[in-house]
């Protein structure tokens, strides 16, 4: 079928109805069809046949309107070229589509090697009697249109609309359009873009009219009232200005629309209530791509209601949202849109590669990150290309904009990336504000501070006008040009050290503690950093280190750049070692003073700065720096060969992992935790015997590991143990293990014997898979694998289960919640088609010789259980599996030997996660791994005797690819933002003291427990004295945001203590500098001298907001 064969039908049944309305006259569907007649038997006559290309190039829209029907009609492809496209680039694209023909009302218009057909009103009445019904093609073959993608970014792609494609599209707009057949289409958009083409040809398909005037002599009012316009299509940039145009006070200016269709460019919720108020409330926001069509549309009053919402998929259009291994995404999680509909395209013209990225297993992948609500709204977050990474944190512009928007002078925001070396994508947010705006840069920094914490931007700029083009798209170049503009006029007010590079610093001077470390040492003068960098690749598992982020560091004339940058890759491996004890440290360790001992001297005396944790002994520090220093050297003389790097490894677990294995913090989760919320700027303490504090005050939490303060310890205690879990599972109805405990063998084969074979044999009091044997089908495997589990069991009770069928699926909750969920599958290898089972084991096994111990998987050479595990899935040492095809190397997976896990989370039947929700709340625990067994984990428990098999407190989360994944959700499901009460600074002498109590009590007055303290004093919410056994500021300020209670916080700093100490917090919101009234913290008498008061000064700058 031929899109034209619409408008056929349309003028059999509607005839006469108008179709296309002017100003004071009007075409009916009849007439507008025979005019296409016309045209179409025109250009027959010249040579057009099917399949050529033509180049449309028209002034008059009514001509490129029937021009554009005429083409399809005979089966030629459309291929819109505006007057304004640059000469280099139409002569490029004209090349690209192979265009034969150009059609234009423009009498010297002419394009090289195309033949021109020049199409005027007067030619429609010329044609009258030369219609060709013949010219027509009922079955095309040739797309019907090639559009070109936004110019914006740079060389556009080609998209091929097949007629089918497009029928599709006219006919979906039946289900969704929000007007009737009484109403009439007006686009403020040119119909030189598909956009608007595709409007229209909705309108003529439902049997609307649309309104033809000129745009450029027209006011939006007097349009719709004159021509009776009730819908109007636009974009924000036309938005925008008719919004500026409005007299003062202007209200429901646009009132008698039906609808106001906005598409091609995100609506903030601040533009959107301005349409609401000063427009009309008719407000459509419509979604999609010309690739797919558009794919969603709001509705009244979800538009006003959903922040960012761009509505729900139509019918006839699946949508997902997907992670990057394209596994569909729960609701209210951020991933990648992909959208899939017989309106989607076959893919780009003749440009392979973009197709092969974008359309993937019959989807459409937009390059939009987006998430689910609970009803199925479309959230958009941005563009997957406009993502920033942020020392590891996703930053979506889209959130950002959304919260700058809200805000009530910012009129139009962009978010931008900067790129840094060090800190990958650095956000830079411009925003244009209203006339008679007074709020600064640094205000509307703090206001997106409080409300996206480490999401924020790091710089701001207000410009006079953010560039766009026709669709509402920021022009990037010419918007960077002014960014980069205007950050260089700042520079003389403006740090000019990136605001992220600045967060380095404060994050090395001020998370938790710092300590410096003074040593002495013989430095190399010429050493080889490309040795160097290859072990640091191997052992730390980084790429090369960046020469550049030595830049950060003081520079010191008499050091030899080469040693330093030496220097500095030690200090790198000096925290791989403390990390590897499991310490806490992500910054590199700063050196802040280096120098010659003497002027003949070889030995440097070097000063260190690196975070302390709390309650871990110092001595560790020094041991770590000393070894990573003593490594360094020895390398420098040698290959990362299997035999050195096992060497190296000795070194660190001999000297640190060995001798302070007592002290170090416990269990594999506590690092990767920590290490995502360092990521996200939330500040964290040790507290003791590897609990810590994440946040302060009121909003602080307890981490051990996994668990969380909420944790029932009662909970703990039952889940450890196997039997009293079972028990507990069955008594609340729970699917749970058949089995009993023995302490003989003769009564666990008569046990075996009445349960039926196979069996499975485990230690009672073990868990994590220790000791396990499955499959136990006879009595001597029943020997075998009761002996074993004797030995490792601590009570001597062994536990004989009946064997379920199926594989263990660990659910991790959190919060009443599912995080995540994991088939867990048994170590193996994976075949590549080339070596044997054998050399697979062998290749894998030394490849893990080049891991360091602590960060290895199981994998050994072949074993008589891995035997067992390869001939059971039907394989031999010498097989060669196909590439891809894993081959287990033993029966299940345990902690004992490690495995693999599949990520199943989005395959779990809603009923066993309702049992492992259960299970958890049973037990009282607020993070649990569940366990079940099952065939298939989609299917529910009942159908194919599944079981609950373990409750496990304090499950492992951050070991795997997978788990590490979840930990941002983790927290934020534990933990509200930053986990940061307000922390406010006032400096000076009594005037600073009254200040700061005027804001503590500006806090209670709006309902905050607000606490006040300098160094001798602290008074409470209610003015109380607080009485402390501890005198000085930075104690009294560690004190505080350890308490519960305390919702905010005031410092005075009233003396030079902080010289001394440091800095006791992280972070603060504001610094007021009251006064220069202040007293030295030793002698308590006299002003602090001009030069000393300068260093304050200077220290408390490295604490202002950032």
């Amino acid at each position: 079928m031929n899109i034209s064969d619409v408008l056929e039908q349309q003028a059999c049944l509607l005839k006469d109805v108008p179709c296309i309305r002017f100003t004071n006259s009007y075409w009916s569907f009849d007439y507008l069809n025979l005019c296409v007649w016309r045209i179409a038997s025109l250009l027959h006559s010249k040579g057009v046949v099917k399949g050529d290309v033509l180049a449309l190039t028209f002034k008059n829209e009514l001509l490129l309107l029937v021009t554009m029907m005429a083409t399809a009609r005979i089966g030629a492809t459309v291929f819109s070229v505006p007057l304004n496209t640059p000469s280099v680039r139409k002569r490029k694209m004209l090349k690209q589509v192979n265009a034969r023909y150009l059609t234009t009302d423009l009498v010297d218009l002419q394009y090289a090697d195309l033949e021109s057909i020049r199409i005027g009103l007067e030619t429609l009445d010329q044609s009258k009697n030369s219609i060709e019904k013949n010219c027509k093609d009922d079955r095309p073959t040739a797309p019907w249109i090639l559009v070109a993608g936004s110019g914006s970014t740079g060389n556009p792609k080609l998209m091929a609309i097949t007629h089918r494609q497009q029928l599709f599209r006219m006919k979906a707009g039946l289900e969704w359009l929000p007007y009737s057949s009484d109403d009439i289409l007006f686009s403020l958009i040119d119909l030189n873009f598909y956009g608007a083409k595709q409007r229209y040809l909705e309108a003529f398909t439902r049997g609307s009219s649309i309104a033809l005037v000129d745009r450029k002599h027209m006011e939006i009012g007097n349009a719709v009232k004159n021509q009776k316009i009730t819908v109007v299509y636009a974009t924000v940039f036309h938005i925008e200005r008719i919004l500026r145009s409005l007299p003062s006070g202007s209200r429901s200016y646009l009132a008698s629309l039906t609808a106001l269709m906005l598409g091609g460019s995100t609506v903030s919720m601040n533009l959107r209530n301005s349409i609401c108020d000063k427009l009309c409330s008719n407000l459509y926001v419509l979604y999609g791509a010309n690739e797919c069509h558009t794919t969603c549309c709001t509705q009244i009053p979800e538009v006003y209601e959903v922040q960012g919402s761009v509505g729900h998929p139509h019918k006839g259009f699946k949508l997902q949202i997907v992670d990057e291994g394209d596994s569909p995404l729960p609701i209210s999680r951020v991933g990648q849109v992909r959208i899939r509909s017989e309106a989607m395209i076959d893919g780009y013209f003749k440009d392979e590669v973009a197709t092969a990225n974008a359309f993937k297993h019959g989807w459409f992948y937009p390059g939009d990150l987006g998430k689910l609500t609970a009803d199925g709204q479309l959230i958009h977050m941005g563009r997957i290309d406009d993502m920033m990474i942020m020392n590891g944190i996703n930053i979506y512009p889209a959130e950002i904009e959304q919260t700058m928007y809200s805000h009530p002078d910012v009129v139009d925001t962009v978010v931008l990336s900067m790129k840094h070396s060090v800190h990958q994508d650095i956000p830079v947010c411009a925003v244009t504000l209203k006339e008679d705006a007074q709020v600064s840069e640094q205000d509307l920094i703090i206001f997106a501070r409080n409300r996206l914490a480490a999401h924020s931007p790091k710089r701001l700029v207000v410009l006079d006008k953010i560039p766009r083009n026709q669709q509402g798209k920021p022009i990037r170049n010419e918007l960077n040009t002014l960014i980069a503009s205007k950050l260089s006029a700042d520079a003389g007010r403006v740090d000019t050290m990136s605001d992220a590079t600045r967060v380095n610093s404060l994050r090395k001077t001020g998370q938790q503690l710092t300590w410096k470390i003074a040593f002495s040492r013989v430095l190399p003068d010429q050493p080889d950093l490309a040795v160097l960098d290859d072990w640091l690749t191997q052992v730390v598992l980084e790429s090369d280190p960046d020469d550049e982020s030595r830049e950060i560091y003081p520079r010191y004339d008499n050091l030899p750049v080469v040693t330093g940058r030496w220097l500095w890759r030690c200090l790198q491996l000096s925290r791989f070692i403390l990390q590897a004890a499991r310490v806490p440290i992500f910054d590199t360790p700063e050196v802040i003073a280096c120098r010659l001992e003497s002027q003949n001297s070889q030995k440097w005396n070097i000063t260190v700065a690196l975070t302390l944790i709390e309650d871990l002994p110092r001595e560790l520090y020094g041991t770590a720096i000393g070894t990573a220093f003593t490594l360094a050297e020895s390398v420098l003389t040698q290959k990362p060969t299997a035999t050195n790097l096992e060497s190296f490894f000795e070194t660190i677990e001999e000297r640190i992992l060995a001798p302070y294995s007592g002290v170090l913090t416990r269990g594999k989760s506590t690092l990767p935790v920590l290490e995502v919320a360092y990521r996200k700027e939330i500040p964290f303490r040790h507290v003791g015997d590897g609990v810590f504090q994440l946040g302060w005050g009121a909003r602080a939490r307890f981490i051990d590991r996994s668990t969380t303060e909420v944790d029932s310890v009662m909970g703990s205690k039952l889940s450890q143990s196997k039997l009293l879990t079972a028990r507990l599972l069955r008594s609340a109805g729970l699917p749970s293990p058949v089995h009993q405990a023995v302490k003989n063998l003769d009564d666990a084969l008569a046990l075996a014997q009445r349960l039926e074979w196979p069996v499975v044999v485990k230690p009672s009091d073990r868990d994590r898979g220790v000791g396990v044997t499955v499959d136990v089908t006879d009595q001597a495997k029943l020997r075998t694998a009761f002996e074993l589990a004797s030995k490792l069991s601590r009570s001597k009770q062994v536990i004989v289960e009946k064997q379920v069928d199926g594989v263990c699926h660990r659910f991790f909750l959190s919060n009443g919640k599912l995080l995540y969920a994991v088939k867990r599958l048994p170590m193996s290898v994976t075949g590549n088609g080339k070596q044997t089972v054998a050399e697979l084991v062998t290749s894998e096994a030394e490849a893990q010789q080049r891991v360091a111990p602590w960060k290895r998987s199981k994998i050994i050479p072949l074993d008589p259980p891995a035997l067992a595990a390869i001939d059971a899935a039907g394989f031999s040492e010498s097989s060669v599996p196909d590439k891809g095809t894993r081959v287990p190397l033993r029966r299940i997976e345990s902690t004992e030997w490690g495995g693999i896990d599949e990520d199943v989370t989005n395959r779990i039947h809603p009923e066993n996660l309702r049992i492992a929700l259960a299970a958890a709340r049973l037990f009282r625990l607020n993070v649990a791994g569940v366990d079940i067994i099952s065939r298939d984990i989609s299917m529910p428990w009942y159908e194919n005797d599944a079981i609950i098999n373990e409750v496990n407190f304090a499950p492992l989360l951050g070991g795997g690819e997978i788990s590490r994944r979840h930990i941002p959700d983790f927290l934020d499901q534990y933990i509200a933002g930053n986990g940061r009460i307000p922390v406010e600074v006032f400096v000076g002498g009594e005037s600073a003291w009254q200040a700061a109590s005027q804001r503590r009590q500006t806090f209670v007055n709006q309902g905050v427990n607000a606490y006040v303290t300098n160094g001798i004093e602290t008074l409470d919410s209610s003015r109380k004295k607080f009485y402390m056994p501890i005198t000085g500021l930075f104690q009294r300020a560690r004190a505080l945001v350890l308490l519960s209670e305390v919702e905010a916080i005031i410092l005075v700093v009233q003396t030079d203590e902080f010289l001394y100490t440091g800095l006791p917090l992280e972070f603060v919101d504001d610094i007021t500098h009251v006064d220069g009234h202040m007293v030295s913290f030793k002698s308590r008498k006299g002003l602090l001298s001009p030069d000393r008061t300068r260093l304050l000064v200077h220290l408390l700058e490295k604490w202002k907001p950032v």
